[in-house]
């Protein structure tokens, strides 16, 4: 129940009479308060009542809260800054005070009992073991090459916190629909912003947006390739509505943008999901086929009609010198690995050590490698036994669930999959998108629920494997 609703039952309960003595004396309060301190101070007043007002929103509607805080920061817009504090952590403080309030009323401790949760705990474990026994045995990095040698796991527990938020306030039906809409609209967003028909592409120039987590256009590739997956799946398995329609935007608008990046791995994503897509027919029937077939086949056409060819060679072109670069990368990974077997180098020292070794000053853009020379074999093992507890609760919403939630689980499924495919090309296990996924994938775990069964079976039959999906 939320803080709004448990707020009406109190006042509920309370005598007529009563009750709107204490919602006058309340607002009459509150009244004078705003009064006095815009007669004192009016350019001050005015800004304390607007942050009031805010706050006052998030606490009764901390869902929008987090939500604006993801599209904060993958845009990493910074319209007001207090000291250190951007206005992403000036919208978390206020949804402290609801977090508190549901984990001191969750006394079954329902995150706890996620999978994801104890395994991320897990790792957090990991990472810091890592870096101390990195303190110990390394040797101390150039200052002018240090990232910091608890960076790492500060960035760790910033989206372990992000991903509480999301998991505790996107607790609804309608939540996690808003989510999925503000998720779609947000890369659509960042797809328009990409893009300048009369100079992007067939100047050369790649697209990308201006800011941001996208800014970099893999990053953009990726996003776009996400949400052509949930817009796919939104028109052949989600429910009927005016909007269907609406989806032919994305699906023709996204891959585009996909491949206006110049993105190699943009590329490989798009391959796989058709590859996705074309699995996913196997159950369906032949009209069904063959309008999902003529689809892909419009889609593909219009996509390369329109792509500038400068980027699709470049998108196909895999002996650029940015390639042998990251397999010498690769190379040096490998040697850091096999050094040190049990924690890796530590978090934070793949950089100047790869830049010592090779002279290039890269990352280690994969990241299982990161996983390897970050915390070592275990680390790795952790995440990937992550990705399949997610995976299975997914396959476990798309067999059991009602019809509503299938479409649903079915994208997620999808992007789970890019994920892992991008993850070989890029640094994302510590990035929101991830946490996104997983929060989103827990919150629809818990509020789906299995489809009715048919008249000869009992409701054991269902009920069973929906349990086992999220231990499984």
């Amino acid at each position: 129940m939320s803080e709004t609703s448990e707020l009406r039952t109190a006042l509920a309960g309370l005598a007529p009479e009563r009750r709107r003595r204490l919602l006058a004396g309340g607002a009459g309060l509150l009244l004078a308060a705003a009064a006095v301190a815009v007669a004192l101070e009016p350019e001050a007043g005015l800004a304390l009542v607007a942050q009031g007002l805010g706050a006052a929103f998030l606490v009764l509607r901390p869902h929008w809260g987090i939500l604006a805080i993801f599209v904060l920061v993958v845009f990493r817009i910074d319209a007001a800054r207090i000291g250190p504090f951007g206005t992403a952590e000036m919208l978390a403080v206020p949804l402290a005070v609801p977090l508190v309030l549901e984990v001191v009323r969750d006394r079954r401790l329902t995150v706890w009992r996620m999978p994801q949760v104890r395994l991320l705990l897990v790792i957090g474990g990991v990472l810091l073991v890592a870096t101390e026994w990195s303190l110990l045995v390394h040797p101390t990095p150039p200052f002018s090459e240090r990232e910091g040698p608890w960076s790492t796991l500060m960035l760790f527990g910033q989206q372990l916190l992000f991903l509480l938020y999301l998991v505790y306030f996107v607790k609804t039906p309608r939540h996690l629909v808003a989510a999925v809409v503000v998720v779609l609209l947000m890369i659509l967003g960042a797809a328009l912003d990409s893009l300048d028909l009369q100079g992007w592409g067939h100047g050369g120039e790649r697209a990308r947006v201006s800011q941001g987590w996208a800014a970099n256009s893999n990053r953009l590739a990726f996003l776009c390739v996400w949400g052509t997956a949930f817009a796919w799946a939104l028109r052949v398995k989600g429910p009927r509505g005016w909007w269907r329609p609406l989806t032919l935007v994305p699906l023709f608008g996204l891959p585009i943008t996909t491949l206006m990046t110049g993105s190699r791995n943009g590329l490989l994503q798009l391959v796989m999901l058709a590859g996705l897509i074309l699995l996913e027919q196997r159950q369906w029937s032949p009209a069904q086929r063959a309008r999902a077939c003529i689809l892909m086949a419009l889609a593909g056409l219009l996509v390369l009609a329109v792509a500038p060819a400068a980027m699709l060679q470049r998108a196909s072109n895999f002996e650029e010198a940015s390639v042998a670069d990251r397999m010498a990368t690769h190379w040096a990974g490998a040697r850091m690995v096999a050094e040190h077997p049990l924690f890796g180098i530590g978090p934070g020292n793949f950089h100047w050590r790869n830049r010592a070794m090779t002279g290039h000053a890269m990352s280690t853009h994969d990241s299982y490698l990161w996983a390897l020379t970050s915390g070592g074999p275990l680390l790795l093992a952790l995440y990937l036994v992550l990705f399949h507890r997610t995976y299975r609760m997914l396959r476990t919403v798309e067999r059991r669930a009602s019809r509503p939630y299938v479409w649903l689980a079915t994208a997620l499924r999808f992007n789970l999959v890019i994920l892992l495919t991008f993850s070989f090309f890029a640094d994302l296990w510590l990035s929101h998108p991830f946490y996104l996924l997983l929060g989103l994938t827990i919150v629809l775990f818990r509020t789906a629920r299995p489809a009715p069964p048919p008249v000869d079976e009992t409701p054991v039959t269902v009920a069973g494997p929906w349990v086992a999906g999220a231990r499984a």
